[in-house]
Parts: C-alpha cells; sequence; structure tokens
C-alpha cells in the first residue's frame, strides 16, 4: 500500500519511515527529517518515545541499525530500512489485506528477489503477542498467536525459505473461541492449499475466507526502495473506496504516468470494511481497466464497447456511491466484472516459468 502523491514525487516506493518524514514536508524535492508532534504520536502508538513495535521487530528480527534518536531518525538512517510486504499465499483479489488501505503495488520479482528477507508472519504483530518485555498495546486484538512456532524467530530469503513454511501455519494455529478448539497445523495447510494454485477448480470458485485468514501471510519485506516503473508490475485499487471517485482517478492517472496497468478487484465490495470485520468472501474478484494507456501492449482481448461501459459505470458509481447499501456494490461489480476482462493471480507455472513476462 502506498500514497499516490509521493510516489508521483520520489519516483520510487519509500518505506514507512520515509514516508512519515516526507509526509512533514511533501512537497520538497528532498524530504527533510522532521517528526512533528502529530506524526511522532502515529510512528509510535503505544508510548512516545520509548516503544515501536516495527522499530523493535527491524533491529531485532531483521537486523537493521537503530536510530541514533528513536523519536527523530533521519532521512539517511530512515533509508536503511524496509518496504513491509504481504506475500499473497492465498490469492487474494486485492493482493494484500485491505485493512492496510485502498491500493497495492505488486512487485517485480526479479526486480526484488535479491532485496527481500522472509518473516513467517506479520513481525507488528508477533512484537505485540510475543515480546513480552514490551508493554500491551492500548486496544483489544481479535485473536492471538502460536508464539512457540517460530521461535526463535528466524528469518527467510527469496531462495532459502522452507523453514519458515511450518512456522507460517503453526503461528496461526488460532484457539477457536466458541467452542475452545484448536486446528490442527495439517487443517491450516489444507485452509492454505485450497486457495493456492494446487486448489482444484478455476480462480473464482475458490473457497470464501475471512478477513482475519488473509493476515496470515509471510512478511517479505525489501530491504532498499523499488524505483519506477521497472520494480512494479501494476497496481491494484479497491473497487467499492476507489471506483468513482476522484482519488480513483488519480490512481488511473498513477498508472498512466509510468506506463502500469491498473486492476480493480471486488475484495469485500463495502467502502468501510471495518463495519464488517468478519465478513466472508471469495475474494477473487479482478477485472482490467481498459482505459490505461497500458492496456493495448498487454496480450489481452476487449470488447468494442469496453471503455464507453467503463466510464459509463463509474459515473452511475460516482453519483450514487455515497449512500449506495451492500446490495448496490455488489450489483456494480457484476456489471463490472461482465463487462469487462477478468483476471486471476499469475502463479509459477504461467509464461514458461517466468511470471514477470505475462
Amino acid at each position: 500500500h502506498f500514497k499516490v502523491q509521493l510516489g508521483e514525487e520520489y519516483g520510487f516506493f519509500l518505506n514507512g519511515w520515509q514516508v512519515g518524514l516526507a509526509s512533514a514536508n511533501a512537497s520538497a524535492a528532498v524530504a527533510t527529517p522532521l517528526l512533528p508532534p502529530a506524526l511522532g504520536a502515529t510512528l509510535l502508538p503505544w508510548t512516545p518515545g520509548k516503544v515501536n513495535p516495527e522499530d523493535i521487530a527491524e533491529t531485532s528480527v531483521f537486523g537493521c541499525k537503530e536510530f541514533a534518536d528513536a523519536n527523530k531518525p533521519t532521512w539517511q538512517e530512515a533509508s536503511d530500512r524496509m518496504v513491509y510486504v504481504a506475500h499473497n499465499m492465498r490469492r487474494v483479489d486485492f493482493g494484500s489485506d485491505p485493512i492496510f488501505g485502498d491500493s497495492v503495488a505488486i512487485f517485480s520479482n526479479n526486480y526484488v528477489k535479491d532485496m527481500v528477507l522472509i518473516a513467517a508472519a506479520d513481525t507488528g504483530l508477533w512484537e505485540m503477542f510475543c515480546n513480552k518485555s514490551l508493554p500491551k498495546p492500548p486496544f483489544k486484538l481479535p485473536f492471538k498467536m502460536d508464539c512457540s512456532a517460530w521461535s526463535p524467530p528466524v528469518i527467510a530469503t527469496w531462495d532459502h525459505f522452507d523453514h519458515v513454511i511450518l512456522s507460517n501455519l503453526g503461528v496461526w494455529r488460532l484457539v477457536n473461541e466458541s467452542n475452545k478448539t484448536q486446528p490442527s497445523i495439517y487443517d491450516e495447510a489444507r485452509a492454505l492449499f485450497e486457495r493456492s494454485p494446487f486448489a482444484i477448480g478455476s480462480y473464482s470458485s475458490t473457497p470464501n475466507m475471512s478477513l482475519m485468514s488473509i493476515i496470515k501471510y509471510w512478511e517479505t519485506n525489501i530491504l532498499g526502495n523499488v524505483r519506477f516503473p521497472d520494480g512494479v508490475r501494476f497496481l491494484i485499487g479497491s473497487f467499492a473506496k476507489l471506483f468513482g471517485t476522484s482519488r480513483g482517478r488519480r490512481l488511473q492517472a498513477f498508472a498512466k504516468k509510468f506506463g502500469w496497468p491498473l486492476v480493480w478487484a471486488a475484495e469485500v465490495l463495502h467502502p468501510n470494511i471495518t463495519k464488517h470485520e468478519n465478513i466472508s468472501s471469495s475474494f477473487s474478484g479482478r477485472t482490467l481497466d481498459p482505459t490505461v494507456p497500458s492496456v493495448p501492449r498487454l496480450n489481452a482481448s476487449f470488447s468494442a464497447t469496453a471503455s464507453q461501459d467503463f466510464e459509463a459505470l463509474w459515473r452511475s458509481v460516482e453519483s450514487s456511491r455515497d449512500n449506495a447499501q451492500l446490495s448496490q456494490w455488489h450489483v456494480w461489480w457484476s456489471q463490472l466484472a461482465a463487462e469487462q476482462l477478468p483476471l486471476e493471480p499469475v502463479t509459477a507455472t504461467r509464461c514458461g516459468g517466468d511470471v514477470d513476462a505475462c
């Protein structure tokens, strides 16, 4: 997930610390290392000046160098930190967890493969649940982690990751609060494979999953800044959050600027997922935006009226989205899916094994 404004300005994918510094002076050609109080409260959500789970994970789990002053990291220090990536192991249409934002950048495997370090679970959550030296977070989390499944927290690389497979499955053996039973690691493996390329049937027929299940990703973080356009393959926008909005238009313009295809994802088909945190969905709805100039270079066949149909639906959603009921979002998505080209996540067996060639 990213901020389009900063992507347009900097021409590369900023990490979270750089975003914090750049947002303090977003109009500058080079970010000024400022950390105003409001931003500091965002970066240090528990005890300002003392505790930050991400900072601790980056230094203790991934081996990043500590900041000289945790309250005021410099641009140079921030540049030595990482871009957080949710590995889309369950082929979620949105490519990531929708709770993190409304748009996603899909990176080029060939570009980032020598820059990644892989954790068996979300390391921010890991620090919250498993680092007993930290204070408890000032909010209640609706699940727990099995900390013993990834202890010690040994990281992996692009070429060497077998040791985190079972750790990832074991960490998320969550106890069912209604009947106090715990799934076996085989149950977790089955749930993963049912959403994976090994599943039988088409992508559109994959079984439903909950928002909570999406968070069971590997954290495949990038130690460096991915530059535009070469490091990104395409963008994904949330249909319910962005379609028919000015922010959606800006995402289209961002894709056009760097020559990337733009994909629209159904995800949960509601503009406010916080009201539907336990919702179950197939998370298997993707369509290609026919109005982005990069599309004609793709091996894709659209109807003669694809662009006109797309713009007509955009106007319809734009005029009615503020008062639309959940059922209306499903109607709009069904229309888009019927009129436009459906897509599914690329697997290792496509395009002769070179997924970046797809």
